[in-house]
């Protein structure tokens, strides 16, 4: 009985090693077949990269000569250009002498706070007109160009500016009084408020600017655009002291006229327009106002006798007293 249990037991334990032995070599088998598969498999992946990048290459020469197909296409549909190519032309830069037109007026209208740099421009300016190797032509091609530019300099309220702005502009002036007369008028509208400002320094540069221009500047007939303009335009303004100034001016324009004998008919027209100012002055709100013009009519005494004495009688006799004391040291 033992021997029959002991041999059961010796070969229950041979088939458990068996099995052992067995599993092991299965198990080894599996991991070499394992190692071998993927080993085959790092290889073919690698190979596929590759078909697959050369694929993607070839994908975007395909697409770039549809392009180009597609781009040729529609010329040969279009046919030739039916529109005549325009040259787009070069912004030019308008110059006179060496001063950029469009750059000095933009700076000179903004009244920039920098007047000296103003002022070096409007300098630069008179120095161009002041050439005596310029044309007629050049000259009123410049003073055009800047003319609403330089009027602009008076609208700065600074004292400073102005009494520096006057001297430059004397210098305009004088380069060529002749032709400068068609332009005074402008000039003159534009420093009117300068007249009468309640700032003395303004006041006075301008004042004394507005009678240079009038002694400087002929007023050519039969025209005689600067008397006219102080007739119609001048005398409408509302401050006594710019009423003033201009009556002040036609003064001495009055000193000028010089009518012809006989008279002719630009002569006697020009007569009349002058006797109206003399009225209209001599019955001036203000007094500064009646006292030059007061002087007025003694000027006009010497030009036309008959007029003077139609004039005088008309004034009262406070008028007349007053007259005679203004008038009786000249």
């Amino acid at each position: 009985m033992s021997a029959r249990n002991s041999s059961s037991s010796s070969s229950s334990a041979v088939r458990k090693k068996r099995s052992r032995d067995l599993g092991s070599s299965r198990s080894l088998g599996k991991g070499t077949l394992s190692r071998k598969s993927s080993g085959t498999s790092g290889t073919s992946g690698s190979f596929s990269g590759f078909r697959d990048a050369a694929k993607e290459q070839k994908e975007a020469e395909m697409i770039l000569e549809r392009k180009e197909q597609a781009r040729q296409n529609r010329l040969k549909a279009r046919g030739p250009s039916r529109v005549r190519k325009v040259a787009i032309a070069k912004k030019k830069i308008e110059m006179v002498g060496d001063i950029d037109v469009v750059r000095t007026n933009k700076f000179l209208n903004s009244l920039d706070e920098d007047w000296v740099a103003r002022l070096e421009q409007v300098n630069q300016i008179a120095a161009y007109l002041e050439n005596p190797d310029i044309s007629d032509e050049e000259w009123y091609h410049c003073l055009n160009s800047f003319r609403a530019a330089l009027g602009r300099q008076f609208e700065d309220p600074r004292s400073i500016v102005i009494k520096n702005i006057c001297d430059p502009f004397k210098n305009i002036l004088m380069s060529r009084p002749e032709l400068f007369h068609t332009y005074l008028p402008f000039f003159l509208g534009k420093m009117a408020n300068c007249f009468s400002t309640r700032i003395a320094v303004i006041r006075n540069n301008a004042q004394a600017l507005a009678i240079f221009c009038a002694v400087n500047v002929p007023d050519p007939e039969p025209e005689y655009p600067i008397a006219k303009y102080i007739m119609e335009e001048g005398m409408k303004h509302r401050q006594a002291d710019t009423r003033c100034t201009f009556i002040r001016m036609f003064n001495i324009l009055m000193q000028k006229f010089e009518p012809e004998d006989p008279e002719t008919e630009s002569d006697l027209s020009f007569l009349e327009l002058i006797e109206q100012q003399v009225i209209r002055g001599v019955n001036d709100a203000g007094v500064k106002s009646r006292d030059e013009s007061y002087k007025g009519l003694h000027i006009f005494s010497k030009i036309n006798r008959t007029k003077y004495m139609d004039i005088k009688l008309t004034l009262s006799k406070a008028k007349v007293r007053r007259y005679d004391e203004v008038t009786k040291n000249l």
